[in-house]
């Protein structure tokens, strides 16, 4: 996502039916709970009654626990959330493309919404801004996951659309 791109909804969609799960990574902690509260105030002005957090070590432990919950179903969208910052080797570059790869290869499984959350930046300095200091990308990735449960209910549920 880019600012460029980015529009907010002009009205609130009927949000009282979703049930979003949100996994968030514990590594770069301060980063990532940032990065979840926005994405959890946001989802709650959007009228989202409910959304359950579930932590895991890493980014790289994200997708395994997508598929867990995508597989026992019961969720409408899950919401990846994890900050990656470059070191001084590609770790990050790998971690970053398994990850990616493997939550759009899980969403397309399940037929199931996974909105990728998972920020790589080139510093820390960055990784602040885009938590939500200039950049609130929380909000961002709420308002993604409800349009995008929102299609899934009206192609799959109501065929419609």
């Amino acid at each position: 996502m880019s600012l460029d791109g980015y529009k907010e909804y002009t009205s609130l969609p009927d949000t009282k039916d979703l049930l979003l799960k949100i996994v968030q990574s514990k590594y770069n902690y301060q980063l990532t709970e940032e990065l979840c509260n926005n994405t959890i105030k946001a989802l709650k002005d959007l009228g989202v009654p409910d959304c359950s957090v579930s932590t895991v070590p890493g980014a790289a432990e994200i997708p395994y626990a997508a598929n867990m919950y995508a597989k026992r179903g019961g969720v409408d969208c899950i919401i990846a959330l994890g900050v990656v910052i470059q070191g001084k080797t590609d770790h990050h570059n790998i971690i970053a493309n398994a990850t990616s790869i493997t939550l759009n290869q899980i969403s397309l499984k399940y037929e199931l919404p996974i909105i990728n959350g998972i920020l790589v930046t080139k510093n820390k300095k960055d990784a602040i801004k885009r938590c939500g200091h200039q950049i609130n990308r929380g909000k961002e990735f709420a308002f993604a996951a409800v349009e995008m449960a929102k299609k899934k209910k009206r192609i799959i549920v109501n065929n419609k659309d």
